[in-house]
């Protein structure tokens, strides 16, 4: 049976990797990545059935059930079309945050039957028969955070854990057959008014579809990748030393000792680090502050703050000048919102308040402020401040002296004989000073009367909308933060930051 398994495996990398690209990619070279992806899409898509990998196109998934309190929609057998002519528009891997990025995106048919009760746009509806969906260029971003694994055969493997998505599209069209149960005048005008809302329909119950696309397609990736020894496709061992160097016991670590010198830490030794040699010639110099002077670390941290807004590329820090946000979907009682493309900028001007130390607790504490702008693309449907709204667009949100305080949580961790600080945990506050300016387009079809009114209400009462609405933003954006501090803390030997 082993020779079987191996069989089939080398046939693998010869149709899937090697008949397509010949050559290896580094782990960190995205767009080689992306590359080799999109070669081997179709012949994926069609299931790899000696792996158990089922079909992704046609994809089959045991129906659907929607039960709310006004609507009931209930779908037999699904098959899902197109997938297999998918297009990969970005395949990552970040070993430091451990996390891989998928967007792709594919026209997408849907076909079922259905029983339906309830009301749809406020429109009371039922019937039951076919069922057909047709979605234009859907746009999905999944996001998958990982471990790296021995193989039976002890080779290093790929262990997908879990998955987020995003997803948007740039039409749909809807069709029930037998609805009403064939009074063709109301099923005529009902129609009507579902296709021409597909946005806010497929916003509200398109994760009901793509919950369960979403899940076969992360099953077949995460099986496929525990056939894929890491060393036949990419080039990867020496970012990875460290990544694995951390969890071993002591003895193993010093038998592999020559391995904590990787690329990444050498690169960022030369070109990163603030208090390196490299980086005094380029800037103005610095000064190691020791870690109870919360004065100097104030303001050494305002002088670096320009290396962290143009990014670590080594590291993996993207930049800080604009940070990209996963898209937020909020589902309350009665008011949803999707946001797409959300761009946030502004704190590549922040002004650091205070920073200190306490290694008593082993607490660390920032204190910024800055003006923030957020940039989205915002489908939204429900009664906010008490005015019923839908639909959307192009969005931008201006925060005026936005104070954010950060409380992290760290360990010190010693590793070849330099102490590391690794964040564990954190919490956070924001308070909005001076106000924030609201604009949404093509609200309620565009109506420029009830659009002037809306955002004279909404600016108007900012505090409200802040703290009712607030907190689902500023925690993807803190989440950010935290993820920039912890990789760069862990990164850096204490000694080489402060007088320690």
């Amino acid at each position: 049976m082993k020779a079987v398994t191996c069989f089939l495996f080398v046939l693998l990398q010869i149709a899937f990797i090697y008949g397509s690209l010949q050559h290896k990619c580094w782990i960190t070279d995205s767009p080689c990545l992306t590359a080799r992806a999109k070669a081997i899409v179709p012949a994926f898509a069609a299931g790899v059935p000696e792996l158990g990998i089922e079909p992704l196109d046609i994809m089959v998934f045991d129906g659907l059930n929607i039960n709310e309190k006004r609507f009931k929609h209930i779908w037999n057998t699904t098959y899902v079309h197109g997938l297999g002519k998918s297009i990969i528009d970005e395949l990552s891997v970040n070993l430091n945050t451990k996390l891989i990025r998928l967007v792709f995106r594919s026209d997408m048919l849907l076909q079922s039957h259905y029983i339906q009760e309830g009301h749809l746009l406020s429109t009371p509806v039922e019937g039951a028969g076919k069922l057909r969906m047709e979605f234009d260029n859907v746009r999905m971003e999944m996001v998958m955070p990982f471990d790296i694994l021995k193989d039976f055969f002890g080779r290093d493997i790929i262990d997908l854990k879990d998955f987020r998505y995003g997803f948007e599209m740039q039409g749909a069209r809807l069709y029930f057959g037998n609805l009403f149960y064939g009074n063709n005048e109301l099923s005529r005008k009902t129609h009507m008014a579902i296709n021409k809302n597909w946005k806010q329909l497929t916003t509200i119950y398109g994760p009901y579809v793509f919950d369960k696309t979403n899940d076969k397609i992360f099953n077949a990736i995460r099986t496929y990748l525990h056939y894929l020894p890491l060393e036949t496709v990419c080039f990867y061992q020496i970012f990875v030393s460290s990544l694995v160097f951390r969890t071993r016991s002591f003895g193993e670590k010093m038998k592999t000792f020559y391995l904590r010198f990787t690329i990444i830490q050498f690169l960022h030794l030369l070109a990163f680090v603030p208090f390196s040699q490299s980086h005094i010639t380029k800037s103005q110099t610095r000064v190691k502050c020791s870690l109870n002077d919360s004065v100097c670390l104030t303001k050494e941290a305002q002088k670096t703050l320009q290396e962290f807004a143009e990014g670590i590329p080594a590291l993996g820090i993207k930049k800080v000048g604009k940070i990209h946000l996963d898209p937020i979907r909020v589902k309350l009682p009665n008011f949803k919102y999707n946001w797409t493309e959300v761009t946030v900028a502004g704190l590549e001007n922040a002004i650091f308040d205070h920073i200190s130390f306490d290694m008593e607790l082993n607490v660390f504490r920032i204190l910024i402020h800055s003006d923030i702008v957020i940039e989205f693309n915002n489908d939204v449907i429900g009664t906010v401040l008490f005015m019923y709204v839908y639909g959307g667009g192009p969005s931008k949100i201006t925060l005026k002296n936005m104070q954010i305080e950060i409380l992290f949580k760290f360990d010190i961790i010693n590793e070849n004989g330099k102490d590391y600080m690794d964040i564990t945990s954190y919490f956070h506050a924001l308070d909005l000073v001076d106000g924030a300016h609201y604009q949404f387009s093509n609200i309620n079809d565009g109506d420029k009367r009830f659009n002037d009114k809306l955002h004279r209400t909404l600016n108007e009462n900012w505090r409200i909308v802040v703290a009712n609405f607030g907190g689902y933003v500023n925690k993807k954006l803190v989440d950010k933060m935290y993820d920039t501090v912890k990789i760069y803390m862990r990164s850096t030997p204490l000694k080489d930051l402060a007088l320690y």
